[in-house]
């Protein structure tokens, strides 16, 4: 979840800065899955509205947490 400003960096930036860079999507994704898994147990809505949302979740750690297939080709060359 690349920002704007984000997209010119030269060189895929190692995890602890994706995670950094990435840190308020991983804020949100968390608050919305936690809030919707409330409103589920308390029955206001379908247990099933829970899944998009963790699916939501899953891909912002996914991306920010992924290697990229620049980590791999930089460590080949060296």
């Amino acid at each position: 979840y690349l920002r704007l400003g984000q997209r010119d960096l030269p060189a895929v930036p190692a995890i602890n800065e994706r995670v950094r860079m990435g840190r308020r999507a991983l804020i949100y994704t968390t608050f919305n899955i936690i809030f919707v898994a409330v409103l589920s147990v308390a029955n206001l809505v379908s247990p099933l509205l829970t899944i998009p949302y963790a699916l939501q979740w899953l891909e912002t750690i996914w991306v920010n947490l992924k290697f990229h297939r620049d980590d791999i080709f930089l460590g080949l060359k060296m």
